[in-house]
């Protein structure tokens, strides 16, 4: 067996690179974590009609977002409307408007959701044994909207991001807080992977709070 001092540089580069690579298959792996808190006495029924608001500029993700929920709780035999199909989308969401698209669906639940925080990896590969992993943490305005970097050549760059959200959830009858709901998903490679994982997350979770059907 070689010592310490006669092992080639090629290999011990080789191994680190191996180590990396299960790191971050360690990391895709990763569960996506759920928790959730009660802030007033349970209903005794599921209200009728979710409204469900994601918060955020961007027009194209929320309404993903919300499409994504609206129909995971439509499929589970609920009533639910993506707040983005019935709000005036040419000014900015506030109270008003979400308070229009209640009166417009006669949802008696609100769920809305918002990023608290995201973290982007972006892997930059070059050839065959290099590998370099930069970090970078934001807290964006913008619900699930990240960063891409483009490299020319023969680089090329693996974009992951992890996010954390919450989606707090109203009774329209008294206009309460009822509870919230924390998400944190582990690096994934789309947005839309985040937003999907997200929405099955929260609509589990509502469910087993019995909030909804």
């Amino acid at each position: 067996m070689p010592s310490e001092s006669t092992v080639p540089a090629k290999f011990i580069a080789r191994f680190l690179l191996g180590l990396s690579a299960l790191a971050m298959l360690a990391a895709c792996a990763a569960p996506t974590r759920v928790g959730s808190t009660w802030h007033a006495t349970a209903p005794a029924e599921p209200p009728a009609g979710i409204l469900v608001v994601g918060v955020g500029r961007d027009l194209t993700n929320r309404r993903t977002f919300e499409d994504l929920l609206a129909g995971r709780l439509r499929e589970a035999g609920n009533e639910a409307w993506a707040s983005s199909r019935h709000t005036d989308n040419a000014v900015p969401l506030d109270r008003e408007s979400v308070a229009a698209a209640v009166t417009a669906t006669g949802a008696q639940l609100v769920v809305v959701a918002r990023l608290e925080h995201q973290q982007i990896e972006l892997t930059e590969a070059v050839g065959r044994d290099s590998i370099k992993v930069e970090r970078r943490r934001d807290t964006p305005l913008d619900f699930f909207r990240y960063d891409y970097k483009v490299l020319e050549g023969s680089s090329y760059v693996s974009t992951e991001a992890s996010v954390a959200l919450a989606a707090d959830v109203y009774g329209v009858a008294d206009a309460r807080l009822l509870y919230t709901i924390d998400v944190v998903i582990p690096p994934r490679e789309t947005r839309y992977e985040i937003m999907d994982e997200a929405a099955r997350a929260i609509e589990k979770r509502l469910r087993r709070a019995g909030l909804v059907r």
